[in-house]
């Protein structure tokens, strides 16, 4: 298992102290200026003191630029320090007396964040984050699973450590290139349409389940064993065989199949979306869909305004989207967009929405709800390549859907007002603090997300050709 699953630093502020006496959490800052975490504050959240991986995990952190809050007495004193990730030991969730809006991370996430280069959506793949319950599954337990079927894109050697750390959190071993048939108990598939139709003949005849991917994401999400017929690929290979494939499914993936989940679309991707994940082009591009950087706000309204002349709409204003852009309802699973239609979506990242004074805002305001919907956050596009199925936009929305304006209330007045503290029990000088704490945790994001602008602008400058412009 990894040496960082669990742990927190060898000394805490609350290692000697009773368990029911308060103490503070502490902070240490980092020991490289960049990283991965650049900027960042990881919070150790209830490991015991007494695990010896915690000293690592703090210098893995803080060697690729993040800060570590860690101890205090409760668990939960690391969250006065204002933390962005909380990284918890455990799996199941979190031990706290009251909710908090900070997430949680598990020590795999901070660990692929490190071996990746970059900082990964917790939301990539399920052991990221902690899940509804202990693991691991004690039904999983003396399981051996081989992994196959992932095909030959740059990334697929991600997805295979990704996947076997899932299988392992889960409780089951992962097969090696050594493990014989009659140790394996289950084949998990990638891409199903990939699987080599020998292997699958081969578990057949040796009553070895051949399942989905799905089928491990789902186990974890449940927190229990999930029954092996409902993510049976035989019916994946069925519906190939009668559309006229051969009965020897190949080892090397049809330049097609990839291709056609995003066929007839059109992904605009903004500058700060870009700047997180450099890799989102040619995700598209292998999903079959023609790309676009956008860098300036009436770059985005000249495309949006010349997408629809080319699908045939008259806009009234730039920027305006016709409803059937987003190939009918946002809902909708299908891969092709309708016919004689190009589908267009847009990846914005949702600290990149902004308000209506700012240019960005105006030209959404002029938006029609039904056009708001295919501005998605980047998650939507990785989750597809995952998966290689379109997903349903409406699940990754990244603008707040339309709501009626509520009644004007009466301004409060804040502290330089009153020249008083807001409550009996609430200190001006305190209050003033936690303001000064706040400006400082805002001009840090900020900070952050003009580093992924500045990023997704250049890389935007190198792939500027002819081919990869819509038009």
């Amino acid at each position: 298992s990894s040496p960082a699953e669990a742990g927190p630093p060898p000394a805490t502020t609350s290692a000697s102290a009773p368990a029911s006496a308060p103490a503070p959490a502490l902070r240490c800052e980092p020991t490289a200026s960049a990283g991965v975490f650049a900027g960042s504050t990881l919070a150790l959240f209830d490991w015991p003191s007494e695990d010896p991986n915690a000293q690592a995990m703090m210098a893995t952190i803080r060697s690729h630029g993040g800060a570590v809050v860690y101890g205090g007495c409760p668990a939960e004193a690391v969250l006065d320090l204002k933390p962005d990730v909380c990284i918890a030991p455990r799996y199941g969730p979190p031990r706290l007396s009251k909710p908090t809006t900070v997430p949680f991370g598990t020590p795999r996430w901070v660990q692929a964040c490190v071996a990746e280069g970059a900082l990964l959506s917790r939301r990539s793949f399920p052991h990221f984050e902690l899940g509804p319950g202990p693991l691991p599954l004690a039904d999983l337990s003396g399981m051996t699973l081989r992994i196959t079927a992932l095909g030959v894109a740059g990334d697929s050697h991600k997805k295979r450590r990704r996947l076997e750390e899932l299988v392992e959190v889960l409780g089951a071993k992962v097969a090696q290139q050594s493990t014989r048939w009659a140790e394996l108990t289950h084949i998990v598939c990638a891409i199903p349409e990939l699987l080599d139709r020998k292997v699958y003949d081969a578990a057949r005849r040796k009553e070895v389940p051949v399942v989905t991917a799905q089928w491990l994401f789902d186990c974890f999400n449940s927190n229990a064993r999930q029954a092996e017929e409902r993510y049976a690929v035989g019916d994946i290979l069925g519906k190939l065989e009668t559309q006229g494939d051969s009965a020897e499914m190949p080892t090397e993936p049809a330049p097609s199949t990839a291709a056609d989940v995003l066929s007839g679309h059109d992904i605009f991707i903004s500058p700060s979306a870009l700047g997180s994940d450099e890799h989102l082009p040619q995700m598209a591009e292998d999903l079959g869909a023609r790309v676009r950087m956008w860098r300036h706000v009436p770059e985005l309204a000249t495309a949006l305004e010349a997408f629809n002349a080319s699908q045939g709409a008259t806009p009234s204003s730039a920027g305006a989207i016709p409803a059937d852009v987003g190939g009918g309802s946002s809902g909708s699973t299908a891969g092709a967009a309708p016919p004689g239609k190009r589908q267009l979506v847009v990846l914005l990242e949702s600290e990149e929405v902004p308000k209506e004074s700012e240019p960005l805002g105006a030209c959404i305001a002029k938006l029609s709800a039904e056009a708001r919907s295919v501005f998605v956050v980047p998650a939507w596009l990785s989750e597809t390549f995952q998966q290689r199925r379109r997903l349903p936009l409406d699940a990754f929305r990244a603008l707040p859907e339309i709501e009626c304006a509520p009644a004007a209330k009466r301004p409060r007045l804040g502290l330089s007002e009153l020249g008083e503290a807001a409550y009996a029990w609430q200190p001006v000088a305190l209050k003033c603090l936690e303001e000064l704490s706040e400006d400082s945790r805002v001009r840090t994001l900020q900070s952050k997300a003009q580093q992924k602008v500045k990023a997704g602008l250049r890389l935007a400058e190198l792939r500027r050709e002819p081919s990869r412009v819509v038009g």
